[in-house]
């Protein structure tokens, strides 16, 4: 009995092994799991980082954009306060121009008027005036009211040529500052324009 048993199992057995033979295309599931596709997924992870950058890179150059546009503000408002100031200097240097023309006529008349004083100091003692001296009686004697008047007149003169002319140096040194201060200024919106050009240029921005 055993043995027909036995042999009954083992007819079962290449029956199946058979069956499993004559079906090859039969599929277990493992056989039905569809392989990730690496290349695709790489792909699309590029694609991200690249669309990611081009973003980054984006808001940075609107950044810098912002900024360009921020300086050319300022920049602008910065000239027009210098051209303000550089009319005014202007002014100034005009008002120093006139003292100056001013003062130069009053300094070439105290000159004048300094060679007469001391043309006259020359001549008082030439002057003479008749006086009267006990023991000696009646004699001619240099006039010293006249010299003595000329001497004051040449020492006014003199003074006042001498407060002229240092005037006239402290409007000469006025004069210089402002010019200075006005090719500086110019100088400046130059440099401040040829800036703003380039920003421009760069960032092409319109005016």
């Amino acid at each position: 009995m055993n043995r027909i048993y036995f042999a009954f199992l083992i007819v079962l057995l290449l029956l199946a092994f058979n069956m499993g033979c004559a079906n090859p295309s039969r599929k277990y599931p493992a056989d039905n799991i569809t392989p990730t596709n690496n290349t695709e997924s790489e792909e699309t992870r590029n694609k991200t980082d690249t669309d990611s950058d081009v973003d980054h890179d984006s808001k940075a150059n609107d950044e810098e954009k912002n900024k360009a546009r921020s300086l050319i503000k300022e920049n602008e408002a910065k000239i027009e306060r210098n051209k303000k100031q550089i009319l005014s200097q202007k002014e100034a240097l005009l008002e120093t121009e006139n003292s100056r023309t001013r003062l130069s006529s009053q300094i070439s008349n105290c000159n004048a008027n300094l060679e007469r004083a001391q043309q006259q100091l020359i001549n008082a003692p030439k002057e003479k005036k008749r006086v009267y001296r006990a023991g000696i009686g009646w004699t001619y004697e240099s006039d010293q009211a006249a010299i003595s008047s000329a001497n004051q007149l040449v020492k006014q003169y003199q003074d006042q040529l001498y407060s002229l002319k240092n005037e006239m140096q402290n409007l000469d040194r006025t004069y210089a500052l402002i010019q200075t201060e006005i090719s500086q200024l110019d100088a400046e919106n130059s440099r401040l324009q040829t800036e703003n050009t380039q920003l421009r240029r760069k960032f092409n921005l319109s005016e």
